[in-house]
Order: C-alpha cells, then structure tokens, then sequence
C-alpha cells in the first residue's frame, strides 16, 4: 500500500504531498505540490535505506537522490553512481516524479526513507519513516 506523508511550512501551511509505494521492482517516489511552483528554484534530497534480516544493516546500501531543478544524481555510500535502467526523475510546476529500481537498494525487506525539500523560500523535511516492503519470514 502506497504511504502518503504530508510537509508543512513553519506556518502549518500544507504544501506537498508524497506518497511512496513499490511494485514491479521499482520504488515510486511522487511528490505533489499543493500550489503551481517554479521548479528551477526546487531542489532536495531523498534518502532510501534498504534493510534485509539477512544483511548487516552496514553492508546494504546507502541510496539517495539528489536534484536541483530538472538536474539529478543517484548516490550510493556517497559515491555518484551512474543512472541504472529504470531510474527516472521527473519534475514541473505540479509534481516530482521519482523512479528507483529495488535492486539499487539491494532489494530490502525494509525501506528507510527520510527527505529535505525546498521549494523557493520554503524549506521542508520528513523525518525518517520506515516501511516495510516483504514480510519477515522465518
């Protein structure tokens, strides 16, 4: 089920909505402004930390994406990687579109996700979330 998580400004103004879902091997970032923004000014940082019970949690991969405007970059324990198949980042005056396949994240049980987002004088951040993507098996 997708979850949605909604960023206020120090005013308690809502102004963006996200919600993050995974299916098909890919996990769907989607940002929704509430109101039309320019979006050379947006810029931000989504950080996706996978876990596996099978995996020490230091050894799986540390993912985020970083845009500005319509320029982005995937990094892995803080190194550029290049843009695997099936990445995809798209951003307009509405929404931010973000595609990242599981397999970048080494194809976690669980999903940690936390994000800093600005939006011309507005600057939000989501606290870490977690979500769990497989059932633990035993």
């Amino acid at each position: 089920k997708p979850l949605t998580l909604h960023l206020y400004n120090r005013r308690n103004k809502s102004l963006v909505n996200m919600t993050l879902s995974v299916k098909n091997g890919l996990v769907y970032v989607d940002i929704i402004f509430d109101e039309k923004i320019n979006a050379k000014h947006a810029k931000g940082t989504i950080y996706l930390f996978g876990y596996n019970k099978k995996r020490s949690f230091s050894n799986m991969p540390k993912t985020y994406l970083s845009f500005r405007a319509g320029e982005w970059n995937l990094y892995t324990q803080n190194k550029r990687i290049a843009k695997a198949k099936g990445a995809s980042f798209r951003i307009n005056q509405y929404s931010c579109k973000i595609r990242i396949p599981m397999y970048e994240l080494d194809n976690p049980q669980r999903l940690f996700i936390q994000a800093d987002i600005y939006l011309e004088l507005n600057t939000m951040s989501i606290p870490w979330q977690i979500i769990n993507i497989k059932p633990d098996s035993t």
